[in-house]
């Protein structure tokens, strides 16, 4: 029969499943000589650590806030319970159900942390915290007929600080997007004090707020069960989250038990499993943030004008007379935005994996090779900065917006 400790691990297991990590997504575990640390520095609780090709989430720790989420560029670390997926739906929902009838209003959407107090908004989606909702969510908003769009902040220090340390790149970000498309929507952070009945005690996550004015028409989302009036937490809604949990519990647990009676440790996966497809490949990842703003904002405009300088747009540029297609760049990009075919090497240490200086310099005087760019898989992580052996790599955090949605690759070795 399971014990209790693997009883009451894997139930501290589920409460902390508001934070994913994809290790092979991460920079620095791709990379050990990458200098990204954008998760460490925006993290308010110090709860996660990025060394040696390894990356750790301390639990004790960790508060679930998701800033760490929001600026990670390669979406290493994403949440959950509610997911970014999940936002775009109830913003789909909230348009759909809105925009059906006739307003005789610009509507005002908001996105709340779970402890500010009701509102007046005409759709109130309730998050765990403001940095929930980054500038994918924001443009889906944007897109999808909303020009006016509140963030509210209880300003309990668990919700202040996160917001504080991720809201000036999510706000900025969004709003230069929104401009270079000509989009009229507007964008207003607040603070407001916690409701009355919260002070000093909060409630737990995942129950909604009272909406003004009794039978109002608002409508409130949280955590995946969407509210019309002043109706609570759905008793569904409820039922089933406990049942999904239970199963996991359930079967988690007597997976650690087995393996305990066996004598088996679970062994976590080395850097090559992390990283490679087990054909000596790295692997290559899909960006759904940056998918979902490419999306929205080509719905918005599909011909944005003026130069952009934020985070998730990058351009790379090379010194052709020095690039020897030696292909690293391209073999440790997460996203495979750029791709290379590689000059053939000749030379007593093998390939060009473990080709030290000399075999750069023959490179260089052999023919062959080529470098592509696509600058729409790009996300600005400066990976291949770091990878490329010779330093003749250079991403340009500035853009054409009117080349983002370029599908087509570039060579750069024109």
């Amino acid at each position: 029969m399971p014990n209790i400790q693997n009883i009451a691990s894997m139930v501290a297991g589920a409460e902390a499943r508001h934070l994913m990590v994809e290790a092979g997504r991460c920079v620095e575990v791709r990379h050990r000589m990458a200098q990204c640390g954008a998760c460490m520095e925006t993290c308010p609780e110090d709860a996660i650590q990025v060394k040696d090709n390894h990356i750790t989430v301390i639990p004790e720790l960790c508060r679930g806030c998701g800033s760490c989420a929001s600026e990670c560029p390669t979406q290493a670390l994403h949440m959950v319970q509610p997911s970014e997926a999940d936002l775009l739906a109830f913003v789909d929902t909230a348009a759909d159900e809105l925009f059906a009838g006739e307003l005789d209003h610009e509507p005002v959407l908001e996105f709340s942390c779970e402890h500010a107090p009701a509102s007046s908004a005409d759709v109130r989606i309730v998050v765990p915290a403001l940095p929930y909702v980054d500038e994918a969510v924001l443009l889906h908003a944007a897109a999808n007929g909303f020009d006016s769009i509140a963030l509210t902040c209880c300003g309990d220090d668990g919700c202040l600080n996160p917001t504080l340390a991720a809201m000036p790149d999510i706000l900025a970000t969004a709003r230069t997007l929104l401009e270079a498309c000509g989009s009229s929507c507007k964008i207003v952070l607040r603070k407001q004090k916690p409701r009355p009945q919260e002070e000093g005690q909060k409630e737990r996550r995942g129950r909604a707020s009272e909406p003004r004015g009794g039978e109002s028409q608002q409508t409130t989302m949280t955590a995946g069960n969407m509210m019309y009036g002043n109706r609570d937490y759905s008793r569904r809604g409820m039922i089933s989250d406990m049942a999904s949990q239970a199963k996991t519990i359930v079967a988690e647990t007597a997976a650690a038990e087995l393996r305990d009676r066996l004598g088996q440790q679970e062994a976590e996966p080395t850097l090559i499993q992390t990283l490679t497809d087990g054909k000596g490949n790295m692997l290559k990842f899909a960006m759904p943030r940056a998918e979902s703003v490419l999306n929205d904002l080509y719905v918005m405009n599909p011909e944005p004008a003026g130069a952009i300088n934020v985070r998730g747009f990058a351009r790379v540029e090379v010194n052709a007379a020095a690039c020897t297609c030696c292909g690293m760049c391209a073999r440790f990009c997460p996203t495979g935005a750029l791709e290379c075919e590689e000059r053939p090497i000749g030379n007593s240490y093998g390939s060009t994996w473990h080709s030290l200086a000399d075999p750069w310099a023959q490179a260089a005087n052999q023919e062959g090779g080529a470098l592509s760019f696509r600058i729409s898989d790009c996300v600005g992580c400066h990976l291949c900065e770091t990878a490329c052996p010779l330093h003749c790599l250079h991403v340009n955090d500035e853009v054409d917006a009117s080349t983002i949605f370029d599908l087509e690759p570039a060579d750069l070795l024109q």
